[in-house]
């Protein structure tokens, strides 16, 4: 992962969290400035068009105007499975709605247009998202990922086409698959069900994603 470009420190209005990244590379850990941002390293997480993204990946100049001149550095950046990049800005509704940070955001979004680069600032209102939040929370701990073996998972996909309910998969698949192979195969998008729209619980229906196992 890219040395971030920003060094975070703990300090009396700020709070440096750790989170767990299973998409930034090689490291374990990324460092994130907000539990506004680790939330939104959640949909990064589970975002299936997101490859990779860094926390503080670069500070730019910014020209605000012909006086002056802001040192701007976003919170991520991301790369989707398109090529494409994106920066993004990590920033509650409040806060964002200040007119000298539209400015900024303004001409930075100008600045990497010209660049094709997106740029995107996300608060509250795409984050606070629920059941998707709650479903990312409880499912993430399972994206530790193992070593995949990808000749049972295609064996129990190829025994079991149809959508049970998670508790009778699990039982189905008992002596084939260990729970936490079967709770990794959720997190990690080869057993599928609504991620975004529908809360998990026992009773949810999944099915086996052939198309993504092949991926």
């Amino acid at each position: 992962m890219p040395e971030p470009a920003r060094k975070l420190k703990r300090s009396t209005v700020k709070n440096i969290f750790r989170f767990p990244s299973t998409k930034s590379g090689s490291a374990k850990n990324i460092l994130v400035e907000s539990f506004l941002e680790a939330k939104y390293c959640l949909h990064l997480e589970f975002d299936p068009r997101v490859t990779r993204y860094y926390p503080q990946p670069k500070t730019f100049e910014v020209d605000i105007s012909a006086e002056k001149v802001h040192s701007y550095t976003p919170d991520f950046k991301i790369q989707f499975d398109t090529g494409e990049l994106c920066y993004t800005e990590v920033k509650p509704n409040a806060l964002a709605e200040n007119g000298e940070y539209q400015v900024l955001f303004k001409r930075f979004s100008e600045m990497m247009a010209e660049k094709n680069i997106g740029f995107k600032v996300v608060g509250e209102t795409e984050i606070d998202v629920e059941p998707a939040l709650s479903n990312y929370k409880l499912l993430h701990r399972y994206r530790k990922r193992p070593a995949l073996n990808k000749e049972k998972l295609v064996a129990c996909a190829s025994k079991f086409p149809k959508t049970y309910s998670i508790t009778i998969l699990t039982e189905l698949l008992s002596g084939l698959a260990s729970t936490r192979e079967i709770y990794s195969w959720l997190a990690f998008g080869y057993l599928n069900f609504d991620i975004v729209n529908v809360k998990f619980n026992v009773n949810v229906e999944v099915y086996f994603d052939v198309s993504h196992i092949f991926k």
